[in-house]
């Protein structure tokens, strides 16, 4: 069953990247900014920004039904003297990733291949970087994948 989701990490990193840049409320966030969200790479002379980061994925499959689940952290970079910006975008991040119908499905974010069953957050925090005026906000989502009929 592990070959329904051989490309599940590729394709949920470029999913997470376009429903992020292309939601309203996180452009919105940004306030006068640019909206950048990045997949993996670390340009720490960016900012502020959304970096796509660390997948785990593990099996749920039930019932002869293939699905695995996966936990997506998102990282927050901004760089400004308290956290105001970078709540703001971590909240609107939030938002858009926890959205679900009535089943729990976001159907507002696209995985190729693959249709996201249910998800919610797990981890919400936000920190001081070592570097001056440097905040990291971190965003973990958990989530149920199975492959798209």
């Amino acid at each position: 069953m592990a070959g329904e989701f051989v490309d599940l990490a590729e394709a949920l990193e470029k999913g997470l990247g376009v429903w992020l840049a292309e939601h309203a409320a996180v452009q919105a966030s940004f306030g006068t900014n640019s909206v950048r969200v990045m997949a993996g790479e670390d340009d720490r002379t960016v900012f502020p920004r959304i970096q796509t980061g660390e997948d785990n994925f593990f099996p749920a499959s039930t019932q002869g039904r293939p699905a695995r689940m996966g936990t997506s952290r998102i990282h927050i970079w901004t760089r400004e003297s308290g956290f105001t910006l970078c709540k703001r975008i971590g909240s609107a991040v939030l938002g858009a990733l926890t959205v679900t119908d009535a089943d729990g499905v976001n159907n507002g974010l696209a995985i190729t291949g693959y249709r996201v069953t249910s998800g919610f957050n797990v981890l919400e925090r936000y920190m001081r970087d070592p570097a001056e005026n440097v905040r990291h906000g971190v965003l973990d989502f958990e989530m149920r994948f199975e492959p798209a009929a």
